[in-house]
């Protein structure tokens, strides 16, 4: 009866315990993956448009005279600000403003709050490097006295008759 007990005791813990969840990874919407081959010409372009309530939303928008018409509103579309997923060029909108999400801008805000990724990359090596790295116990002194000792321990031996 005992073991009964135990072996639904290991049933529950089995269950009570959390299990690991792989981690999805990111697909375009259906309407903008079956529109693909649209993205191939240069006035086209996916645009992920956030909104003020924190909601996102994909759309196929048609680039006119570096700018995007968006719910009665004009948006940039330059070149330089257009970023690629899968080959697919992305425009990264903000409801609120009307100039999109640019790389060299960002980088350069997150350089100055001092926030880039680049200083805990080195970081990161820099301690890698130092815990591989065992610190060496011998030197070339302990090495040359060993050698002394041995040389006169082989001396005294041969000396002796023992070797």
């Amino acid at each position: 009866m005992s073991e009964g007990l135990t072996e639904r005791l290991e049933k529950l813990e089995k269950n009570l315990e959390p299990k690991e969840e792989e981690q999805k990874k990111f697909k375009l919407p259906w309407s903008i993956r079956l529109q693909k081959g649209k993205y191939l010409r240069k006035e086209y372009c996916v645009v992920m448009f956030i909104k003020g309530n924190r909601s996102v939303e994909f759309k196929s928008m048609k680039i006119e005279d570096d700018t995007i018409m968006f719910n009665d509103k004009i948006y940039d579309a330059r070149a330089g600000n257009m970023l690629n997923y899968k080959k697919l060029p992305i425009l990264i909108l903000k409801e609120w403003d009307m100039k999109p999400i640019s790389l060299e801008e960002e980088y350069q805000r997150a350089s100055e709050q001092g926030t880039l990724t680049a200083a805990q990359k080195l970081i990161l090596t820099k301690m890698k490097m130092e815990a591989i790295k065992p610190k060496m116990s011998l030197n070339w002194k302990t090495v040359i006295i060993g050698l002394v000792v041995i040389g006169v321990g082989y001396g005294a031996l041969s000396y002796m008759g023992y070797i």
